[in-house]
């Protein structure tokens, strides 16, 4: 939390004594900084007795960024992979040992976040299943019974590529109506409204558009961060989107697996455990996670037709590469 404060220096991990003084906070107010894994106490005896917990039990510190500690348990080894955390909105990032801080991340919004056993975390936000929430809002007004897995099932049978939308559009951020943002949207680029006419397209407009803004913006993280990825990794509640991890590994054009779900809770269950000394590393919390949730890969598919698609997505969209 304090890498994301804006009052710590990136590359001392440290709080920036130069931002303390320019805003006139005295310097009195630093506190330590605590580590993920790091042990802070112990639980009070009455709060132990209140939950049925043994006293003396300690209290370690987890990433407290729900984003942190499900990049920890991220299942992957080596360098030549990505993750995004899917969800509401999902973040995707790379993994790196230290901030990468120059004038393209500026130009392009990336951040660098602080992640467990002080890894840096280089992430970009992207737009989510956000959309798709206020679409079912709308259609459960005339289909209470309609839910996420019909919806998915409708989008697979409908045609592909059939327009294309930027799901981070500001048209995008708080619709009131998931379903006449899309519409709105193709009017406003030119395009046919009449793949938004039935749940299935509407769907798969949204699914096709995240998939293929993955792919660019994963394109500019690794370029600013120097890193070619071989591998995707997808964790989080949106992996059950079982259609759009296809899509993502489709678009991007390498192996992707998706898993676990709740990566966040069980990053921060593991770094409980190495706080205690039960896990040595994050290479040994990485390989608990590996070996007791089941991970879903999706090779890629389609590879031509979803290239030539990049190409109209970008141009419809007015994205460059």
């Amino acid at each position: 939390m304090a890498s994301i404060s804006q009052m710590m220096d990136t590359r001392s991990l440290c709080w920036s004594d130069e931002i303390f003084d320019a805003i006139g906070i005295p310097r009195a107010f630093q506190t330590t900084i605590v580590r993920a894994g790091d042990c802070v106490g112990t639980l009070r005896d009455d709060i132990a007795a209140q939950t049925g917990i043994n006293g003396g039990v300690m209290l370690i510190a987890p990433a407290v960024h729900d984003t942190a500690s499900a990049a920890a348990a991220v299942p992957a080894q080596g360098k030549d992979w990505a993750y995004i955390s899917t969800g509401t909105w999902c973040i995707a990032g790379l993994e790196t040992e230290k901030p990468i801080i120059s004038d393209e991340s500026f130009r392009l919004n990336i951040s660098n976040s602080g992640g467990a056993f002080d890894r840096n975390l280089f992430l970009k936000n992207v737009m989510g299943l956000w959309i798709i929430q206020q679409c079912k809002k709308e259609w459960n007004r005339q289909h209470p019974e309609l839910g996420y897995a019909e919806i998915m099932s409708l989008a697979e049978q409908a045609p592909p590529f059939a327009a294309f939308i930027d799901p981070d559009d500001e048209l995008c951020f708080n619709p009131q109506n998931g379903v006449e943002a899309v519409r709105d949207y193709l009017k406003k680029t030119g395009q046919s409204t009449a793949a938004a006419n039935t749940i299935g397209g509407v769907a798969r407009l949204v699914f096709e558009g995240l998939a293929f803004k993955y792919r660019y913006v994963l394109k500019r993280l690794c370029a600013v961060g120097g890193r070619r990825i071989e591998r995707l990794h997808l964790i989080g509640g949106g992996i059950q989107n079982t259609l759009l991890c296809q899509m993502t590994a489709n678009a991007l054009g390498v192996k992707t697996f998706a898993g676990p779900i709740e990566a966040t809770a069980a990053g921060n269950l593991l770094l409980q455990a190495y706080g205690s000394g039960e896990i040595a590393s994050l290479e040994e919390l990485r390989g608990i996670v590996a070996n007791t949730f089941t991970l879903h890969e999706y090779l890629p598919q389609q590879q031509q037709q979803w290239s030539e698609a990049y190409g109209q997505f970008l141009n419809t969209c007015g994205l460059k590469e």
